[in-house]
């Protein structure tokens, strides 16, 4: 749980504080707030803590990061109340002496949360703070390196593929997989965070290094796609795009943003479930045709196609704001699974990949290949396009305007 930022007064600087909560699904820490007691350099730390699973004793640690919480290396010694072995379910209180640790503090970018632990489950994947359940009934996380939410999908079997009569070749058979717990961004990532990991680093994209040819870009007042070789993702970005997702970008590239946030590509089969869960539906939100309240697609407002939806209106040309269709939320809760933009996976493209092969958990494509797999449809694409099962593919280095990611991670 996120507070707003209050500022501590003491010697020698000024800490910025902001306070989490972390815990794995049982126990539960919420209402973290803390306040510096007037003409004092204490700190006193509230919190609430509870059972979800009948343990009745945890062990409570408070952390803080110097480093605006990437990392959380620094474990305060000069605490005192409910924290240590021991701590029971309740309203808790933990009085911090920050004097007595002032000397190994000098950020003015401090992060602090409180790490609860009955003994009973394998500890929280490190660098992400539990925010609650969406409405779907998922857990969801604030991941804190590229600030994204995250949604975590449950381990189990669902019906991958299209059922005969339906889809392409490559679609078929239809066939059930066991798919192993994971998190997946809620949303597409967007411009402003794309941004902040290229002034992290330094990188470029292939497109800005001239690699492997042209950029596509949809040019409507011809109604098709232009190759371009001086265009890049930085030519959709600014103030007012910022939570648009980034376009023109490689699969080298999304995999470059994947590594850096300490995260990956989702396989095809962790993004066909993570779209349409366990009840073989059709599109994200089920059976019913898409929409303008559920998807962001080809519709009036994208006039110049012959196969625009002319009766639908999704309130843009190109792409959209991520999360902006909630009716058409997946059934963990993932946006724009359907629409928006394409998104790459992290498997090489096999046109026989649905054949029996004997593996049917945690199914990966080819060791090898010439073309890499995007899934979901996008701002042009008709409804056929935006089924869970519709695969597309090309080459790594290739980009287009309707072409995104989102990350994932294993449980």
């Amino acid at each position: 749980m996120r507070q707003a930022p209050r500022r501590k007064r003491q010697t020698g600087g000024c800490l910025l504080f902001i306070a989490l909560s972390l815990a794995a699904a049982a126990p539960q820490v919420s209402n973290v707030r803390f306040s510096q007691r007037p003409n004092s350099d204490t700190v006193d730390v509230w919190y609430d803590l509870s059972s979800l699973d009948g343990a009745t004793s945890f062990k409570v640690t408070l952390e803080v990061s110097t480093d605006g919480g990437s990392t959380f290396g620094f474990v305060p010694e000069a605490v005192t109340g409910d924290v240590g072995i021991g701590v029971t379910a309740g309203d808790k209180h933990i009085v911090w002496d920050a004097k007595a640790d002032v000397g190994k503090l000098q950020s003015d970018n401090v992060v602090m949360q409180i790490r609860a632990d009955d003994g009973l489950r394998p500890p929280p994947v490190s660098g992400m703070v539990l925010l609650g359940k969406n409405a779907q009934g998922c857990e969801e996380y604030l991941w804190l390196k590229d600030s994204s939410v995250v949604v975590k999908i449950p381990a189990g079997e669902f019906w991958m593929g299209s059922p005969q009569g339906e889809g392409s070749d490559d679609e078929h058979p239809q066939h059930k997989v066991n798919v192993s717990g994971s998190f997946i961004d809620k949303y597409e990532v967007t411009n402003k965070q794309f941004a902040r990991f290229v002034k992290a680093n330094g990188y470029r994209t292939d497109a800005e290094k001239g690699q492997s040819g042209s950029s596509y870009v949809w040019i409507d007042d011809s109604a098709k796609w232009s190759p371009r070789t001086s265009v890049s993702w930085r030519d959709y970005y600014d103030a007012r795009s910022e939570d648009h997702p980034v376009v023109l970008v490689s699969w080298n590239d999304a995999k470059a943003y994947c590594d850096w946030a300490g995260k990956r590509l989702p396989t095809e089969a962790e993004w066909e479930k993570a779209a349409r869960g366990s009840d073989s539906r059709k599109y994200p939100w089920g059976d019913g045709e898409p929409d303008g309240t559920r998807c962001n697609y080809a519709d009036r407002n994208l006039s110049s196609v012959s196969w625009a939806d002319k009766n639908s209106d999704d309130g843009y040309k190109f792409t959209a704001p991520v999360g902006g269709y909630p009716a058409g939320a997946s059934p963990y809760g993932v946006m724009d699974m359907a629409g928006n933009v394409w998104e790459w996976c992290s498997d090489w493209y096999s046109s026989d990949f649905y054949k029996p092969s004997g593996n049917d958990s945690d199914p990966i494509g080819p060791s090898s290949g010439s073309s890499r797999v995007f899934r979901g449809g996008s701002w042009i694409s008709n409804a056929d396009r935006l089924r869970c099962a519709y695969r597309n593919r090309d080459e790594p280095a290739y980009r287009n305007d309707n072409l995104g990611f989102r990350c994932a991670r294993s449980e």
